[in-house]
């Protein structure tokens, strides 16, 4: 099986929301109101990743799976972490990993181990060394791939209600 990330054009981006509206039914399925009480992320913020070059799909076998947002810079929520402190790193180059979604089809196949290899990757490769993400509380499927994954949990956000922060130094 081959995979790889590759950067979202403005022709994917109808694919990127139903990716996005995929996963949106998936987490109130599986009990967790995160993406549930607001538009969030929304169109715009797609097409924004999209347009700033952060969306990246996933591809399987030249088949789109699933979406995530590789997003640099500063975010100012990263200010507001309480329970904890992140975990000092070498560099200052940091990445957030967001609203990354894997298509119901391809779930419960192992494709999420290669996922997160294709995003640690690419990190890698553009010399970002501090990877952080953070997920509702009730996203137990999400935080066990996080930790499978080498992330720690440091603590707490507030975005739309609390959640769990993680990072992974490379």
């Amino acid at each position: 099986m081959k995979t790889e990330l590759r950067l979202a054009k403005d022709t994917d981006l109808d694919t990127v929301i139903s990716i996005i509206e995929d996963a949106r039914h998936f987490l109130a399925i599986s009990g967790s109101d995160q993406w549930q009480h607001s538009p969030y992320p929304a169109r715009s913020d797609l097409a924004q990743d999209i347009f700033l070059g952060f969306g990246h799909l996933f591809i399987v076998d030249h088949q789109i799976a699933g979406y995530v947002a590789l997003i640099s810079g500063e975010n100012p929520y990263y200010d507001k972490l309480s329970h904890g402190k992140w975990l000092e790193s070498e560099t200052g180059e940091i990445i957030e990993i967001g609203r990354m979604a894997l298509l119901s089809d391809y779930r419960g196949r192992g494709l999420s181990k290669a996922f997160y290899q294709s995003i640690f990757t690419l990190a890698f490769r553009k010399n970002y060394k501090d990877l952080r993400l953070w997920t509702h509380p009730k996203n137990s499927v999400q935080q066990h791939l996080f930790l499978r994954e080498g992330f720690k949990k440091v603590g707490i956000l507030d975005f739309e209600g609390e959640r769990w922060a993680y990072q992974k130094l490379l």
